[in-house]
C-alpha cells in the first residue's frame, strides 16, 4: 500500500484496477458502498469500483467539488475506510482494520481526481489544497 503526493496531489491505495481521471465534480452527489472494504464510489452518474457492499455515505459535494479527509485506512492492496467531512457532515464508510492507515488529523482538502478500481477501490488520486 503506498501514499505518493506530488505537487497539488495525492494517491494512496494499490497498484490494481483501471484507472479513471475524474473532473469537474462540483455540485455532484456522492455514493460510497461498503461492507469491510470500500466496494465503490459514484460520483454523479459514474460508478468505480464493483456492486457489493451497503450504502454507507451519501452527500452532495460542494460548487467548488471539495471536502475534508480525515483518515484512510487499507487491507489487501484496497481501500478499507474512507473518513471525511461534507458540509461540515462526518462520513464514515468501510473498516479500520487492516494492514494501512493515515490519518490526517483536523484534515486536509482535497477533491477526486482520479480513481482505481474493479471489484473493490484501489486507490484513490486527490488533487489537494494546501
Amino acid at each position: 500500500m503506498k501514499m505518493l503526493a506530488g505537487q497539488n496531489q495525492m494517491s494512496y491505495g494499490g497498484h490494481g484496477g483501471d484507472f479513471r481521471s475524474i473532473q469537474d465534480t462540483g455540485g455532484q452527489q456522492v455514493l460510497i458502498r461498503s461492507g469491510s472494504l470500500i466496494d465503490s464510489i459514484q460520483i454523479g452518474n459514474i460508478k468505480y469500483g464493483g456492486n457489493g457492499g451497503g450504502a454507507t455515505a451519501n452527500f452532495q459535494l460542494p460548487p467548488d467539488g471539495t471536502f475534508t479527509l480525515l483518515r484512510m485506512c487499507s487491507n489487501k492492496n484496497v481501500i478499507s475506510y474512507l473518513k471525511l467531512i461534507c458540509n461540515g457532515i462526518i462520513y464514515e464508510s468501510g473498516e479500520t482494520s487492516g494492514n494501512g492507515d493515515l490519518d490526517f488529523g483536523k484534515g486536509v482538502k482535497v477533491s477526486f481526481a482520479g480513481i482505481s478500481s474493479g471489484t473493490y477501490i484501489d486507490m484513490i488520486l486527490f488533487k489537494t489544497y494546501f
